[in-house]
Protein backbone atom coordinates (compact mmCIF):
# COMPACT_ATOMS: atom_id res chain seq x y z
CA UNK A 1 0.00 0.00 0.00
CA UNK A 2 2.84 2.36 0.75
CA UNK A 3 4.61 1.75 -2.57
CA UNK A 4 2.67 4.17 -4.74
CA UNK A 5 4.21 5.51 -8.01
CA UNK A 6 4.68 9.25 -8.38
CA UNK A 7 6.93 11.63 -10.25
CA UNK A 8 9.40 11.82 -7.37
CA UNK A 9 12.07 9.35 -6.27
CA UNK A 10 12.55 10.82 -2.82
CA UNK A 11 9.86 8.95 -0.91
CA UNK A 12 11.72 5.71 -0.11
CA UNK A 13 13.59 6.91 2.97
CA UNK A 14 10.50 8.61 4.32
CA UNK A 15 8.49 5.41 3.94
CA UNK A 16 11.11 3.39 5.80
CA UNK A 17 11.17 5.90 8.63
CA UNK A 18 7.39 5.91 8.76
CA UNK A 19 7.25 2.11 8.98
CA UNK A 20 9.73 1.96 11.82
CA UNK A 21 7.76 4.18 14.16
CA UNK A 22 4.09 3.76 13.21
CA UNK A 23 1.76 1.01 14.47
CA UNK A 24 0.31 -1.00 11.63
CA UNK A 25 -3.21 0.27 12.12
CA UNK A 26 -1.88 3.78 11.42
CA UNK A 27 -0.19 2.51 8.26
CA UNK A 28 -3.47 1.11 7.01
CA UNK A 29 -5.31 4.33 7.86
CA UNK A 30 -2.88 6.61 6.04
CA UNK A 31 -2.03 4.73 2.86
CA UNK A 32 -4.96 6.23 0.96
CA UNK A 33 -3.93 9.84 1.58
CA UNK A 34 -0.13 9.82 1.13
CA UNK A 35 2.12 9.06 -1.85
CA UNK A 36 5.21 8.18 0.09
CA UNK A 37 7.30 6.30 -2.41
CA UNK A 38 8.64 7.47 -5.74
CA UNK A 39 8.79 5.07 -8.65
CA UNK A 40 12.57 4.76 -8.39
CA UNK A 41 12.38 3.63 -4.76
CA UNK A 42 9.49 1.23 -5.39
CA UNK A 43 11.39 -2.07 -5.44
CA UNK A 44 13.67 -1.32 -2.49
CA UNK A 45 10.85 -0.14 -0.27
CA UNK A 46 8.58 -3.01 -1.26
CA UNK A 47 11.24 -5.54 -0.22
CA UNK A 48 11.86 -3.70 3.06
CA UNK A 49 8.16 -3.46 3.84
CA UNK A 50 7.52 -7.14 3.22
CA UNK A 51 10.47 -8.17 5.37
CA UNK A 52 9.30 -5.97 8.23
CA UNK A 53 5.69 -7.08 7.91
CA UNK A 54 6.71 -10.73 7.89
CA UNK A 55 8.57 -10.23 11.15
CA UNK A 56 5.78 -8.29 12.83
CA UNK A 57 2.83 -10.31 11.59
CA UNK A 58 4.14 -13.87 11.85
CA UNK A 59 3.63 -14.73 8.14
CA UNK A 60 3.95 -18.49 7.96
CA UNK A 61 6.18 -20.22 5.44
CA UNK A 62 3.57 -22.17 3.53
CA UNK A 63 1.09 -21.66 0.75
CA UNK A 64 -2.04 -21.80 2.89
CA UNK A 65 -3.75 -18.48 3.64
CA UNK A 66 -3.60 -17.77 7.38
CA UNK A 67 -5.39 -15.22 9.46
CA UNK A 68 -3.13 -12.76 11.21
CA UNK A 69 -3.82 -10.35 14.01
CA UNK A 70 -2.46 -7.28 15.70
CA UNK A 71 -3.73 -7.16 19.27
CA UNK A 72 -7.38 -8.05 19.09
CA UNK A 73 -7.92 -6.42 15.70
CA UNK A 74 -8.25 -8.97 12.91
CA UNK A 75 -6.91 -7.43 9.73
CA UNK A 76 -7.01 -9.98 6.93
CA UNK A 77 -5.16 -12.81 5.22
CA UNK A 78 -1.53 -13.14 4.15
CA UNK A 79 0.03 -15.87 2.05
CA UNK A 80 3.77 -16.21 1.63
CA UNK A 81 5.63 -18.91 -0.26
CA UNK A 82 9.04 -20.18 0.89
CA UNK A 83 10.86 -18.97 -2.28
CA UNK A 84 9.46 -15.49 -1.83
CA UNK A 85 10.46 -15.36 1.82
CA UNK A 86 13.98 -16.58 1.02
CA UNK A 87 14.29 -13.78 -1.54
CA UNK A 88 13.15 -11.24 1.00
CA UNK A 89 15.63 -12.49 3.58
CA UNK A 90 18.45 -12.26 1.07
CA UNK A 91 17.46 -8.81 -0.14
CA UNK A 92 16.65 -6.97 3.05
CA UNK A 93 18.08 -6.95 6.58
CA UNK A 94 16.01 -7.56 9.65
CA UNK A 95 14.34 -4.60 11.26
CA UNK A 96 16.64 -3.24 13.95
CA UNK A 97 16.85 -0.20 16.13
CA UNK A 98 19.54 1.63 18.00
CA UNK A 99 17.35 1.40 21.06
CA UNK A 100 17.46 -2.42 21.17
CA UNK A 101 20.06 -2.44 23.98
CA UNK A 102 18.86 -1.12 27.32
CA UNK A 103 20.23 -0.99 30.79
CA UNK A 104 19.56 -4.13 32.80
CA UNK A 105 17.49 -2.25 35.35
CA UNK A 106 15.12 -1.05 32.65
CA UNK A 107 14.87 -4.56 31.21
CA UNK A 108 13.99 -5.88 34.67
CA UNK A 109 11.39 -3.16 35.07
CA UNK A 110 9.72 -4.16 31.80
CA UNK A 111 9.72 -7.83 32.81
CA UNK A 112 8.29 -6.96 36.22
CA UNK A 113 5.49 -5.03 34.56
CA UNK A 114 4.66 -7.99 32.32
CA UNK A 115 4.71 -10.32 35.30
CA UNK A 116 2.36 -8.01 37.18
CA UNK A 117 0.00 -7.92 34.20
CA UNK A 118 0.18 -11.72 34.13
CA UNK A 119 -0.69 -11.87 37.84
CA UNK A 120 -3.67 -9.60 37.14
CA UNK A 121 -4.75 -11.75 34.18
CA UNK A 122 -4.55 -8.73 31.87
CA UNK A 123 -3.69 -10.61 28.67
CA UNK A 124 -4.72 -7.84 26.27
CA UNK A 125 -2.69 -5.22 28.16
CA UNK A 126 0.32 -7.54 28.31
CA UNK A 127 0.07 -8.13 24.57
CA UNK A 128 -0.11 -4.40 23.88
CA UNK A 129 2.93 -3.85 26.10
CA UNK A 130 4.95 -6.43 24.14
CA UNK A 131 3.90 -4.78 20.88
CA UNK A 132 5.14 -1.46 22.26
CA UNK A 133 8.49 -3.08 23.00
CA UNK A 134 8.66 -4.44 19.45
CA UNK A 135 7.68 -1.09 17.94
CA UNK A 136 10.40 0.61 20.00
CA UNK A 137 12.99 -1.84 18.68
CA UNK A 138 13.58 -3.44 22.08
CA UNK A 139 14.62 -7.04 22.42
CA UNK A 140 11.78 -9.32 23.50
CA UNK A 141 13.26 -12.40 25.14
CA UNK A 142 11.96 -15.75 26.26
CA UNK A 143 11.06 -14.42 29.69
CA UNK A 144 8.87 -11.69 28.18
CA UNK A 145 7.00 -14.11 25.94
CA UNK A 146 6.56 -16.51 28.87
CA UNK A 147 5.05 -13.77 31.02
CA UNK A 148 2.67 -12.82 28.21
CA UNK A 149 1.55 -16.42 27.75
CA UNK A 150 1.10 -16.72 31.52
CA UNK A 151 -1.24 -13.72 31.38
CA UNK A 152 -3.55 -15.76 29.13
CA UNK A 153 -4.27 -18.30 31.89
CA UNK A 154 -6.98 -16.51 33.92
CA UNK A 155 -9.06 -15.95 30.78
CA UNK A 156 -8.19 -19.42 29.41
CA UNK A 157 -7.18 -17.76 26.13
CA UNK A 158 -5.66 -20.70 24.27
CA UNK A 159 -5.69 -18.95 20.90
CA UNK A 160 -3.65 -16.01 22.13
CA UNK A 161 -1.18 -18.29 23.92
CA UNK A 162 -0.65 -20.45 20.83
CA UNK A 163 -0.23 -17.40 18.62
CA UNK A 164 2.61 -16.07 20.77
CA UNK A 165 4.27 -19.48 21.00
CA UNK A 166 4.25 -19.58 17.20
CA UNK A 167 5.72 -16.09 17.04
CA UNK A 168 8.53 -17.09 19.38
CA UNK A 169 9.40 -20.07 17.24
CA UNK A 170 9.31 -18.09 14.00
CA UNK A 171 11.60 -15.42 15.44
CA UNK A 172 14.02 -18.12 16.64
CA UNK A 173 13.36 -17.33 20.31
CA UNK A 174 13.63 -20.65 22.11
CA UNK A 175 10.90 -21.49 24.61
CA UNK A 176 12.12 -22.74 27.98
CA UNK A 177 10.52 -24.58 30.88
CA UNK A 178 8.75 -21.44 32.12
CA UNK A 179 7.20 -20.97 28.67
CA UNK A 180 5.82 -24.49 28.54
CA UNK A 181 4.63 -24.34 32.14
CA UNK A 182 2.75 -21.16 31.25
CA UNK A 183 1.16 -23.03 28.33
CA UNK A 184 0.23 -25.89 30.66
CA UNK A 185 -1.39 -23.39 33.00
CA UNK A 186 -3.45 -21.90 30.16
CA UNK A 187 -4.57 -25.38 29.06
CA UNK A 188 -5.52 -26.27 32.64
CA UNK A 189 -7.67 -23.17 33.05
CA UNK A 190 -9.25 -23.91 29.66
CA UNK A 191 -10.04 -27.46 30.90
CA UNK A 192 -8.15 -28.95 27.97
CA UNK A 193 -6.19 -31.99 29.13
CA UNK A 194 -5.25 -32.92 25.57
CA UNK A 195 -3.58 -29.56 24.95
CA UNK A 196 -1.69 -29.81 28.24
CA UNK A 197 -0.45 -33.32 27.45
CA UNK A 198 0.57 -32.29 23.94
CA UNK A 199 2.61 -29.32 25.17
CA UNK A 200 4.28 -31.44 27.85
CA UNK A 201 5.32 -33.93 25.16
CA UNK A 202 6.58 -31.10 22.95
CA UNK A 203 8.62 -29.75 25.86
CA UNK A 204 10.21 -33.14 26.47
CA UNK A 205 10.93 -33.63 22.75
CA UNK A 206 12.72 -30.28 22.78
CA UNK A 207 15.03 -31.64 25.45
CA UNK A 208 13.53 -29.60 28.26
CA UNK A 209 13.03 -31.57 31.44
CA UNK A 210 9.64 -31.28 33.12
CA UNK A 211 9.62 -30.38 36.80
CA UNK A 212 7.21 -30.96 39.65
CA UNK A 213 5.38 -27.74 38.73
CA UNK A 214 4.71 -29.24 35.29
CA UNK A 215 3.39 -32.38 37.02
CA UNK A 216 1.11 -30.28 39.21
CA UNK A 217 -0.28 -28.35 36.23
CA UNK A 218 -1.10 -31.57 34.37
CA UNK A 219 -3.03 -32.80 37.41
CA UNK A 220 -4.76 -29.43 37.66
CA UNK A 221 -5.81 -29.74 34.02
CA UNK A 222 -7.34 -33.15 34.72
CA UNK A 223 -9.15 -31.75 37.75
CA UNK A 224 -10.46 -28.72 35.87
CA UNK A 225 -11.69 -30.85 32.99
CA UNK A 226 -13.77 -32.98 35.35
CA UNK A 227 -12.29 -36.17 33.87
CA UNK A 228 -11.66 -37.62 37.31
CA UNK A 229 -11.24 -41.12 35.94
CA UNK A 230 -7.94 -39.97 34.40
CA UNK A 231 -6.54 -38.68 37.68
CA UNK A 232 -4.99 -41.84 39.11
CA UNK A 233 -3.62 -43.14 35.76
CA UNK A 234 -2.09 -39.74 35.09
CA UNK A 235 -0.55 -39.62 38.55
CA UNK A 236 0.89 -43.12 38.13
CA UNK A 237 2.21 -42.41 34.61
CA UNK A 238 4.20 -39.34 35.55
CA UNK A 239 5.53 -40.93 38.72
CA UNK A 240 6.73 -43.78 36.53
CA UNK A 241 8.42 -41.23 34.31
CA UNK A 242 10.51 -40.07 37.26
CA UNK A 243 8.51 -37.04 38.43
CA UNK A 244 8.12 -37.00 42.21
CA UNK A 245 4.90 -35.38 43.49
CA UNK A 246 4.84 -32.69 46.14
CA UNK A 247 2.02 -31.51 48.36
CA UNK A 248 0.69 -29.32 45.56
CA UNK A 249 0.22 -32.41 43.38
CA UNK A 250 -1.43 -34.26 46.24
CA UNK A 251 -3.78 -31.37 46.91
CA UNK A 252 -4.89 -31.42 43.27
CA UNK A 253 -5.75 -35.13 43.51
CA UNK A 254 -7.61 -34.79 46.80
CA UNK A 255 -9.32 -31.62 45.60
CA UNK A 256 -10.47 -33.36 42.43
CA UNK A 257 -12.20 -36.11 44.41
CA UNK A 258 -13.60 -33.55 46.85
CA UNK A 259 -15.10 -31.67 43.88
CA UNK A 260 -17.15 -34.73 42.96
CA UNK A 261 -17.89 -35.50 46.63
CA UNK A 262 -16.08 -38.85 46.58
CA UNK A 263 -15.05 -38.76 50.25
CA UNK A 264 -13.84 -42.37 50.22
CA UNK A 265 -11.18 -41.44 47.65
CA UNK A 266 -10.41 -38.24 49.56
CA UNK A 267 -9.60 -40.22 52.72
CA UNK A 268 -7.72 -42.87 50.73
CA UNK A 269 -5.39 -40.32 49.13
CA UNK A 270 -4.73 -38.63 52.45
CA UNK A 271 -3.53 -42.00 53.74
CA UNK A 272 -1.46 -42.58 50.57
CA UNK A 273 0.28 -39.26 51.12
CA UNK A 274 1.24 -40.08 54.67
CA UNK A 275 2.02 -43.80 54.39
CA UNK A 276 3.22 -44.31 50.81
CA UNK A 277 4.60 -41.01 49.59
CA UNK A 278 6.10 -39.84 52.86
CA UNK A 279 4.49 -36.43 52.56
CA UNK A 280 3.39 -34.46 55.63
CA UNK A 281 0.05 -32.84 54.89
CA UNK A 282 -0.17 -29.10 55.40
CA UNK A 283 -3.19 -26.91 56.06
CA UNK A 284 -3.96 -26.83 52.32
CA UNK A 285 -4.12 -30.62 52.20
CA UNK A 286 -6.38 -30.83 55.22
CA UNK A 287 -8.58 -28.08 53.80
CA UNK A 288 -9.06 -30.16 50.65
CA UNK A 289 -10.09 -33.16 52.79
CA UNK A 290 -12.32 -31.00 54.99
CA UNK A 291 -13.97 -29.49 51.93
CA UNK A 292 -14.87 -32.93 50.60
CA UNK A 293 -16.64 -33.91 53.82
CA UNK A 294 -18.33 -30.53 54.17
CA UNK A 295 -19.62 -30.75 50.59
CA UNK A 296 -21.62 -33.89 51.42
CA UNK A 297 -22.89 -32.40 54.69
CA UNK A 298 -20.72 -34.60 56.91
CA UNK A 299 -19.84 -31.85 59.36
CA UNK A 300 -18.93 -34.35 62.09
CA UNK A 301 -16.04 -35.69 59.99
CA UNK A 302 -15.12 -32.16 58.93
CA UNK A 303 -14.82 -31.08 62.57
CA UNK A 304 -12.65 -34.12 63.32
CA UNK A 305 -10.30 -32.95 60.58
CA UNK A 306 -10.02 -29.61 62.36
CA UNK A 307 -9.17 -31.38 65.62
CA UNK A 308 -6.48 -33.32 63.78
CA UNK A 309 -5.04 -30.12 62.34
CA UNK A 310 -4.77 -28.58 65.80
CA UNK A 311 -3.26 -31.74 67.30
CA UNK A 312 -0.46 -31.64 64.72
CA UNK A 313 0.35 -28.05 65.61
CA UNK A 314 -1.00 -26.65 62.34
CA UNK A 315 -2.95 -23.43 62.59
CA UNK A 316 -6.27 -23.36 60.72
CA UNK A 317 -6.43 -20.56 58.15
CA UNK A 318 -9.26 -18.49 56.72
CA UNK A 319 -10.07 -21.18 54.17
CA UNK A 320 -10.57 -23.69 56.99
CA UNK A 321 -13.15 -21.46 58.62
CA UNK A 322 -14.86 -20.64 55.34
CA UNK A 323 -15.31 -24.35 54.64
CA UNK A 324 -16.78 -24.93 58.10
CA UNK A 325 -19.09 -21.92 58.11
CA UNK A 326 -20.17 -22.30 54.51
CA UNK A 327 -21.44 -19.54 52.24
CA UNK A 328 -25.19 -20.02 52.43
CA UNK A 329 -25.37 -22.29 49.41
CA UNK A 330 -24.59 -25.54 51.23
CA UNK A 331 -26.15 -27.43 54.10
CA UNK A 332 -25.30 -25.67 57.39
CA UNK A 333 -27.54 -25.28 60.42
CA UNK A 334 -27.71 -22.33 62.76
CA UNK A 335 -25.57 -23.98 65.46
CA UNK A 336 -22.72 -24.75 63.02
CA UNK A 337 -22.66 -21.25 61.59
CA UNK A 338 -22.86 -19.68 65.04
CA UNK A 339 -20.11 -21.86 66.56
CA UNK A 340 -17.55 -21.44 63.83
CA UNK A 341 -18.25 -17.75 63.33
CA UNK A 342 -17.32 -17.23 66.97
CA UNK A 343 -14.24 -19.45 66.58
CA UNK A 344 -13.20 -17.34 63.58
CA UNK A 345 -13.46 -14.16 65.62
CA UNK A 346 -11.39 -15.67 68.44
CA UNK A 347 -8.71 -17.00 66.04
CA UNK A 348 -7.10 -13.58 65.61
CA UNK A 349 -6.74 -14.12 61.84
CA UNK A 350 -6.84 -11.00 59.69
CA UNK A 351 -10.10 -11.10 57.77
CA UNK A 352 -10.30 -10.66 54.02
CA UNK A 353 -13.13 -9.92 51.61
CA UNK A 354 -13.94 -13.51 50.57
CA UNK A 355 -14.17 -14.62 54.21
CA UNK A 356 -16.52 -11.78 55.14
CA UNK A 357 -18.63 -12.59 52.09
CA UNK A 358 -18.78 -16.26 53.03
CA UNK A 359 -19.87 -15.57 56.61
CA UNK A 360 -22.50 -13.05 55.50
CA UNK A 361 -23.83 -15.60 53.02
CA UNK A 362 -23.92 -18.30 55.70
CA UNK A 363 -25.97 -16.13 58.07
CA UNK A 364 -28.26 -15.19 55.22
CA UNK A 365 -28.62 -18.88 54.36
CA UNK A 366 -29.87 -19.75 57.85
CA UNK A 367 -32.29 -16.83 57.72
CA UNK A 368 -30.63 -14.52 60.26
CA UNK A 369 -30.69 -11.15 58.51
CA UNK A 370 -29.57 -9.31 61.65
CA UNK A 371 -26.39 -11.37 61.98
CA UNK A 372 -25.69 -10.97 58.27
CA UNK A 373 -26.05 -7.20 58.63
CA UNK A 374 -23.74 -7.14 61.67
CA UNK A 375 -21.02 -8.96 59.76
CA UNK A 376 -21.43 -6.64 56.80
CA UNK A 377 -21.02 -3.69 59.19
CA UNK A 378 -17.72 -5.22 60.35
CA UNK A 379 -16.71 -5.60 56.71
CA UNK A 380 -17.42 -1.92 56.10
CA UNK A 381 -15.42 -0.97 59.21
CA UNK A 382 -12.45 -2.83 57.70
CA UNK A 383 -13.07 -1.06 54.37
CA UNK A 384 -13.39 -4.43 52.63
CA UNK A 385 -16.98 -4.14 51.43
CA UNK A 386 -17.82 -5.52 47.98
CA UNK A 387 -20.84 -5.36 45.71
CA UNK A 388 -21.26 -9.14 46.10
CA UNK A 389 -21.51 -8.89 49.88
CA UNK A 390 -23.83 -5.89 49.60
CA UNK A 391 -26.16 -7.88 47.33
CA UNK A 392 -26.27 -10.77 49.82
CA UNK A 393 -27.05 -8.64 52.86
CA UNK A 394 -29.58 -6.53 50.97
CA UNK A 395 -31.35 -9.68 49.80
CA UNK A 396 -31.42 -11.05 53.37
CA UNK A 397 -32.79 -7.78 54.78
CA UNK A 398 -35.46 -7.37 52.10
CA UNK A 399 -36.72 -10.96 52.41
CA UNK A 400 -36.37 -11.39 56.16
CA UNK A 401 -36.69 -7.94 57.68
CA UNK A 402 -40.03 -6.71 56.37
CA UNK A 403 -40.45 -2.99 55.75
CA UNK A 404 -37.66 -2.02 58.15
CA UNK A 405 -35.34 -4.52 56.49
CA UNK A 406 -36.02 -3.00 53.08
CA UNK A 407 -35.24 0.46 54.45
CA UNK A 408 -32.01 -0.80 55.99
CA UNK A 409 -31.02 -2.45 52.71
CA UNK A 410 -31.60 0.80 50.83
CA UNK A 411 -29.56 2.72 53.40
CA UNK A 412 -26.63 0.34 52.97
CA UNK A 413 -26.84 0.69 49.19
CA UNK A 414 -26.90 4.48 49.44
CA UNK A 415 -23.95 4.47 51.86
CA UNK A 416 -21.88 2.19 49.63
CA UNK A 417 -22.69 4.24 46.55
CA UNK A 418 -21.65 7.42 48.36
CA UNK A 419 -18.34 5.76 49.32
CA UNK A 420 -17.55 5.21 45.65
CA UNK A 421 -18.55 1.57 45.29
CA UNK A 422 -19.62 0.61 41.78
CA UNK A 423 -22.97 -1.13 42.12
CA UNK A 424 -23.84 -4.17 40.05
CA UNK A 425 -27.10 -5.49 38.57
CA UNK A 426 -27.11 -8.06 41.37
CA UNK A 427 -27.51 -5.27 43.94
CA UNK A 428 -30.52 -3.82 42.13
CA UNK A 429 -32.01 -7.30 41.80
CA UNK A 430 -31.53 -7.98 45.52
CA UNK A 431 -33.48 -4.81 46.38
CA UNK A 432 -36.34 -6.24 44.32
CA UNK A 433 -36.32 -9.63 46.09
CA UNK A 434 -39.65 -9.12 47.84
CA UNK A 435 -41.30 -8.03 44.58
CA UNK A 436 -39.83 -11.06 42.81
CA UNK A 437 -41.30 -13.38 45.40
CA UNK A 438 -44.66 -11.61 45.28
CA UNK A 439 -44.72 -11.76 41.48
CA UNK A 440 -44.97 -7.98 41.19
CA UNK A 441 -43.16 -7.93 37.88
CA UNK A 442 -44.03 -4.31 37.17
CA UNK A 443 -42.11 -3.19 40.26
CA UNK A 444 -39.18 -5.38 39.23
CA UNK A 445 -39.24 -3.88 35.74
CA UNK A 446 -39.25 -0.38 37.27
CA UNK A 447 -36.27 -1.28 39.47
CA UNK A 448 -34.30 -2.56 36.48
CA UNK A 449 -35.21 0.51 34.43
CA UNK A 450 -33.74 2.62 37.22
CA UNK A 451 -30.63 0.45 37.04
CA UNK A 452 -30.27 1.12 33.31
CA UNK A 453 -30.80 4.85 33.82
CA UNK A 454 -27.92 4.69 36.33
CA UNK A 455 -25.69 3.42 33.54
CA UNK A 456 -25.75 -0.35 34.11
CA UNK A 457 -26.81 -2.90 31.53
CA UNK A 458 -28.89 -5.96 32.29
CA UNK A 459 -26.84 -9.07 33.01
CA UNK A 460 -27.74 -12.65 33.87
CA UNK A 461 -28.51 -11.74 37.51
CA UNK A 462 -31.02 -9.10 36.47
CA UNK A 463 -32.54 -11.20 33.68
CA UNK A 464 -32.96 -14.19 36.00
CA UNK A 465 -34.64 -11.96 38.59
CA UNK A 466 -37.10 -10.59 36.05
CA UNK A 467 -37.91 -14.04 34.65
CA UNK A 468 -38.60 -15.30 38.20
CA UNK A 469 -40.92 -12.35 38.77
CA UNK A 470 -42.84 -13.33 35.63
CA UNK A 471 -42.92 -16.92 36.92
CA UNK A 472 -44.39 -15.89 40.30
CA UNK A 473 -46.99 -13.50 38.87
CA UNK A 474 -50.65 -14.42 39.04
CA UNK A 475 -51.54 -15.16 36.32
CA UNK A 476 -48.08 -16.28 35.21
CA UNK A 477 -46.59 -14.00 32.56
CA UNK A 478 -45.13 -16.65 30.25
CA UNK A 479 -45.38 -14.53 27.10
CA UNK A 480 -43.54 -11.60 28.68
CA UNK A 481 -40.85 -13.97 29.95
CA UNK A 482 -40.39 -15.50 26.50
CA UNK A 483 -40.28 -12.08 24.86
CA UNK A 484 -37.66 -10.77 27.31
CA UNK A 485 -35.54 -13.91 26.96
CA UNK A 486 -35.52 -13.66 23.16
CA UNK A 487 -34.80 -9.95 23.25
CA UNK A 488 -31.74 -10.37 25.43
CA UNK A 489 -30.29 -13.39 23.62
CA UNK A 490 -31.01 -12.35 20.05
CA UNK A 491 -29.57 -8.93 20.80
CA UNK A 492 -26.28 -10.59 21.71
CA UNK A 493 -26.45 -9.06 25.17
CA UNK A 494 -25.78 -12.24 27.14
CA UNK A 495 -25.54 -16.01 26.98
CA UNK A 496 -28.07 -18.59 28.05
CA UNK A 497 -26.41 -19.62 31.30
CA UNK A 498 -27.72 -22.28 33.62
CA UNK A 499 -29.41 -19.90 36.02
CA UNK A 500 -31.09 -17.98 33.18
CA UNK A 501 -32.45 -21.23 31.77
CA UNK A 502 -33.67 -22.32 35.21
CA UNK A 503 -35.57 -19.05 35.61
CA UNK A 504 -36.97 -19.35 32.08
CA UNK A 505 -38.13 -22.89 32.80
CA UNK A 506 -39.98 -21.66 35.90
CA UNK A 507 -41.74 -19.02 33.80
CA UNK A 508 -42.65 -20.92 30.61
CA UNK A 509 -42.45 -24.60 31.57
CA UNK A 510 -39.97 -27.29 30.70
CA UNK A 511 -41.28 -28.16 27.24
CA UNK A 512 -41.47 -24.56 26.04
CA UNK A 513 -38.02 -23.91 27.47
CA UNK A 514 -36.72 -26.82 25.38
CA UNK A 515 -38.52 -25.50 22.27
CA UNK A 516 -36.97 -22.05 22.74
CA UNK A 517 -33.50 -23.53 23.09
CA UNK A 518 -33.96 -25.41 19.84
CA UNK A 519 -35.45 -22.37 18.13
CA UNK A 520 -32.51 -20.18 19.16
CA UNK A 521 -29.96 -22.96 18.58
CA UNK A 522 -28.73 -22.91 22.16
CA UNK A 523 -26.43 -25.88 22.55
CA UNK A 524 -25.50 -25.44 26.20
CA UNK A 525 -27.14 -27.97 28.47
CA UNK A 526 -27.75 -27.68 32.18
CA UNK A 527 -29.11 -29.67 35.04
CA UNK A 528 -31.67 -27.90 37.21
CA UNK A 529 -30.11 -27.01 40.55
CA UNK A 530 -31.21 -28.35 43.86
CA UNK A 531 -33.50 -25.77 45.36
CA UNK A 532 -32.82 -24.67 48.89
CA UNK A 533 -35.76 -22.71 50.21
CA UNK A 534 -39.44 -22.41 49.35
CA UNK A 535 -42.33 -20.41 50.67
CA UNK A 536 -45.61 -21.85 49.53
CA UNK A 537 -45.13 -22.83 45.92
CA UNK A 538 -43.09 -19.79 44.87
CA UNK A 539 -39.41 -19.78 44.01
CA UNK A 540 -37.19 -17.61 46.17
CA UNK A 541 -33.89 -16.15 45.08
CA UNK A 542 -30.76 -14.48 46.31
CA UNK A 543 -28.86 -12.09 44.07
CA UNK A 544 -25.23 -11.29 43.75
CA UNK A 545 -22.31 -11.15 41.37
CA UNK A 546 -19.46 -13.62 40.79
CA UNK A 547 -19.97 -16.46 43.32
CA UNK A 548 -23.59 -15.56 44.12
CA UNK A 549 -26.18 -16.95 41.75
CA UNK A 550 -29.91 -16.42 41.47
CA UNK A 551 -31.51 -19.71 42.40
CA UNK A 552 -34.83 -21.20 41.44
CA UNK A 553 -36.42 -23.38 44.08
CA UNK A 554 -38.61 -26.37 43.46
CA UNK A 555 -42.34 -25.88 43.41
CA UNK A 556 -44.86 -28.35 44.76
CA UNK A 557 -45.85 -29.40 41.24
CA UNK A 558 -42.60 -30.79 39.86
CA UNK A 559 -42.54 -31.43 36.13
CA UNK A 560 -40.83 -34.66 34.97
CA UNK A 561 -37.23 -34.23 33.89
CA UNK A 562 -36.63 -34.15 30.15
CA UNK A 563 -33.84 -35.91 28.28
CA UNK A 564 -32.03 -32.65 27.48
CA UNK A 565 -31.68 -31.98 31.18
Amino acid sequence: HLCYPSSSCTGSAAAMSFLQVRPLDQLRARHTSHRWVGFGGFALTAVFCMSLLRERLDIREDHEPRRWCIGSRQLGFVTASPPALRSLRAAAPRHASATATRESTKVDARLEKLQQLAADGAAAEAEDFVYEMIDAGLKVGTEHYSALIDACAPSADLDRAERWLFRMQQLKVQPDRSTYNALLKVAAEAKQVEFATSWLQEMQQAGIEADVHSFRLILHAVRQSGKIGQMEPTFEYYMGAGLQPDLGCLNEVIGAYADVQDVAKVDEWLAIAELNLGLSPDVGTYNAVLGGHAAVGDMESAERIVERIVEQGIRPDLTTYRLLIGDGLGSRDFQTVNRWSKELEKSGLEMDGPTFESVIGAWSGVGDAEAAENWFAKMVDENLQTASALAIVADALVLGGGGEGAESAQEWVDQCRASGMKLTPGVYASLASADIFAGDFEQVEARLQQMESDGLEMDEDALSALLLAYANAEPQQSELAEQMFKQQLLGGMMQATRKVLEALRAAVGGQRCLDLRRELSLAQEFEPGKFERTVGNKPLSRASTSKRRWKQFRTEEVEPELKWE
